[in-house]
């Protein structure tokens, strides 16, 4: 491809999240929902090892 021909970077940029925005967005939301429910289902756990690694008395 010749230099005349390259398209530059900002048109290619904006061309892709033209057509795979909402898929991003889609990906990034169930990341983050599974995240939060990652953090949600060990939360009891996290609760539980800081008094299981006290001495007892």
């Amino acid at each position: 491809m010749a230099d005349a021909e390259r398209i530059p970077l900002t048109r290619r940029l904006a061309r892709h999240l033209q057509r795979w925005g909402a898929y991003w967005v889609a990906a990034l939301a169930l990341l983050a929902a599974s995240e939060v429910l990652w953090w949600w289902q060990t939360w009891p756990v996290r609760e539980l090892l800081p008094a299981a690694q006290e001495p007892a008395a």
